[in-house]
């Protein structure tokens, strides 16, 4: 060095100096020249800790680690492929601890591992070498407490640590925690970065792992620890017994706060930990009621897939009937009725040869629910009354709300809404007393689908709004199966929010493209294209209808047809056609809330001689069956025939009632409520009542303005106006007023 006279020397890593050269450190710098010497602090050793604090000198300097934004900069810098800083600057911030050491090895081993974006990061054994050389610098307290925090994760805290080292006091732990800090191992009760985490954790035998949790579990069980943070560690300790109630407690929590998907989480981690222990018993149940919580959590397949999966558990006749009772509720839950009518009668006859009546009457009363679609709604009725009286002497209160809700439906579909009502209002009352969600939301759809029918859309929309939260958050975001976006999405276009029916079921159409998902895919395309054709968008509203399975149920193939229908106003002939198909699917099995808009519809178009007589029998069987929204309907169409036959007097008589209707804000469902408008006008103006008719033709703009401004999408306004039929007519009909004033 005196030959080369050197501008400075530097010396790195000079924590790994041996003896022999930090003896001759201080003679070689007094030697004179600049001296760099870099080193990690928290490793430095102690004679040159001691030599360096005797120099007037010297100057430290501390270098910091990087912060987020540092992180994000150097992985700009590198450049490498896949990595830019936005999806990976966090990550390795997170893992790092911003250490530039830290974050090179990493990426290096991540690179050299070919790991797709998502995997963990990796801990390359440079790194673990490097960080159990700084761990062996800790006091043996130290050391343990950072192997105790380890383990505890969010659990740890001062009096767990205390406890588990079996300290005397708290206090015991300020100088190894000092240390800890010191290290840069812990801030505060966290680690630095996961480097060191996973250094502490992995350094631990098997059985030391085990015995920690124990502790840890044992001591968070005295101190009221979360019923999940308990489980995980009961597991991880090597005691899937006390796991597996922990994991049930956790279940139990979940379902409280309405979280089904968690629910059958925590039940599956339950029945795996029951399994462990040789709990087949209660393995079994945790699967029955993960199968439940599934039902309402999750899409349909997979559901089926959870249902299933307690044949493979059942051992007996008792257990044999509850997998086969949720095997056909899942059926039933994707319209497959056909599958679920025998393993409905399967569970009975399981139920019946094991004693158990109180699962045998539980199938009853799911095979009356679900002969409600194959047998008929008074098939359904008849079987359903009977059982009435075991479902009111029921201990389990939410078993017989539940069946409530249901009798309510049935009702509700036998002509019998007022009925129905008072049972809807009794299960909705205790579902939402008791913060049962599951059973709040598909009881709120079903109610809120009967009032549709009754004409109190207004009414309709909250209670159908909320059953689609309330789904959303049983299903964690899913929506489940989608049956309460799609009866909100019908009175969205039944009331002309159009936009907000598009917002909602245009996510499904690829949420649901799934096995088990095509049945209500296919309905709420149908929704969708009924949107289209009062948007004027004819293209698009033929190519959602080509979504509808071409096996899909009696029902959907009738509606179906029916919106065929509505695209061929201009063609009578055609739509006649398509009507009379529609009708023909009923021929089997009736469904009159259905039916009948159809049947208003096709005598309306290319009207029959005894048209009226028809349409005044089906206006009276809509009376009977206690739906007055599809009444409004038919009156329309029966003023419209009236016209057509020149019966002014009688038209206007009957269209004064519809607009009374209307102003008593009962809505007609099935029509587009401008084209009631205008029947109401013709009928007026051809019986001489021109402030009907001016009062129709301002209700109608008015309509046509309000939700062209507020709900229809804007890149569709304007075949909105020109391209709807109704729509172009009214505004030809305001132009010439305009021009005549």
């Amino acid at each position: 060095m005196t030959l080369v006279q050197p501008a400075g020397i530097a010396l790195d890593d000079l924590h790994f100096a041996d003896d022999a050269t930090l003896e001759q450190l201080p003679a070689l710098v007094a030697a004179g020249g600049h001296w760099l010497l870099a080193l990690r602090g928290h490793e430095q050793p102690a004679a040159l800790g001691r030599w360096m604090g005797q120099l007037d000198t010297a100057e430290c300097i501390e270098l910091g680690a990087l912060d987020e934004a540092a992180v994000a900069e150097l992985l700009d810098s590198l450049a490498l492929p896949g990595m830019g800083a936005a999806a990976w600057a966090a990550r390795v911030h997170r893992h790092s601890g911003g250490n530039p050491l830290f974050i090179l090895e990493t990426l290096r081993a991540l690179l050299a591992a070919d790991a797709p974006v998502g995997t963990a990061l990796p801990l390359p054994d440079t790194l673990r070498r490097l960080v159990e050389r700084r761990l062996a610098q800790l006091p043996p307290l130290a050391l343990k407490l950072a192997r105790v925090a380890a383990l505890a994760g969010a659990d740890f805290s001062v009096d767990l640590a205390a406890a588990v080292l079996e300290l005397p006091h708290a206090l015991d732990l300020l100088d190894a925690w000092r240390e800890l800090e010191a290290a840069q191992v812990l801030h505060g009760r966290v680690f630095a970065h996961d480097v060191i985490f996973e250094t502490v954790r992995d350094s631990l035998p098997a059985a030391l792992r085990q015995w920690l949790h124990e502790r840890i579990a044992g001591w968070l069980a005295a101190h009221d620890g979360a019923a999940l943070r308990l489980a995980w560690h009961w597991r991880a300790a090597g005691v899937p017994g006390r796991a597996a109630d922990a994991f049930e407690a956790a279940a139990r929590e979940a379902l409280a706060a309405g979280r089904l998907a968690e629910q059958a989480r925590w039940l599956e981690a339950a029945a795996e930990a029951h399994g462990q222990a040789g709990q087949g018993a209660a393995r079994f149940e945790a699967l029955l009621a993960r199968a439940i919580a599934a039902r309402e959590a999750f899409a349909p397949e997979a559901a089926l897939q959870a249902a299933e999966a307690l044949f493979d558990a059942a051992v007996d006749d008792r257990q044999l009937a509850h997998a086969h009772l949720q095997v056909a509720s899942c059926h039933n839950n994707s319209t497959r009725f056909d599958l679920a009518l025998p393993e409905f009668e399967q569970a009975i006859v399981a139920a019946t040869a094991a004693g158990d009546e109180q699962t045998a009457q539980h199938g009853r009363y799911l095979l009356a629910m679900a002969s409600a679609h194959t047998l008929g709604l008074p098939e359904a009725l008849r079987r359903l009354e009977p059982l009435l009286p075991w479902a009111e002497a029921q201990p389990d209160e939410s078993l017989r709300h539940c069946f409530l809700s249901d009798l309510a439906i049935v009702c509700d579909q036998s002509d019998q809404r007022r009925r129905a009502r008072g049972y809807f209002e009794r299960a909705l009352a205790y579902f939402d007393r008791m913060h049962e969600t599951g059973n709040a939301a598909p009881t709120r759809t079903m109610f809120g689908r009967s009032l549709i029918v009754l004409g109190d859309l207004a009414r309709a929309r909250p209670l159908l709004e909320q059953a689609v939260r309330e789904r959303g958050e049983l299903s964690e975001g899913t929506g489940g199966p989608g049956i309460e976006a799609l009866n909100l999405g019908r009175l969205y276009t039944e009331l002309g929010r159009y936009a907000e029916a598009l917002a909602l079921l245009e996510p499904w159409l690829a949420r649901l493209d799934q096995p088990g998902g095509e049945v209500v895919r296919g309905a709420m395309a149908l929704v969708m294209a009924r949107v289209h054709a009062h948007l004027g968008q004819a293209a698009r509203a033929l190519a959602l209808m080509k979504l509808v399975p071409a096996d899909t149920a009696f029902h959907q193939q009738a509606t179906l047809r029916w919106t065929q229908a509505l695209l061929q106003h201009d063609k009578p002939v055609e739509r006649a056609r398509l009507l009379d198909e529609a009708l023909a699917c009923y021929a089997g099995t009736d469904l009159p809330f259905l039916r009948l808009p159809i049947e208003f519809d096709r005598l309306a178009c290319q009207p029959p001689a005894d048209a009226v007589v028809r349409l005044r029998a089906g206006v009276a069987e809509c009376e009977r069956r206690e739906l007055p929204a599809p009444q409004l309907l038919g009156r329309m169409r029966l003023v419209q025939v009236l016209l057509a036959q020149h019966d002014a007097a009688t038209a206007l008589l009957v269209a004064r009632g519809v607009f009374a209707e209307l102003a008593d804000h009962n809505l007609p469902v099935g029509c587009y409520l401008p084209e009631l408008y205008q029947a109401c006008a013709g009928a007026a103006q051809a019986g001489g009542d021109t402030a009907l008719a001016r009062r129709c033709r301002d209700a109608a703009v008015q309509w046509i303005a309000r939700v062209s401004q507020q709900h229809v999408p804007a890149p569709f306004r304007d075949s909105f106006a020109h391209r709807n039929p109704v729509n172009r007519a009214w505004l030809a009909a305001t132009l010439s007023d305009a021009g005549n004033a």
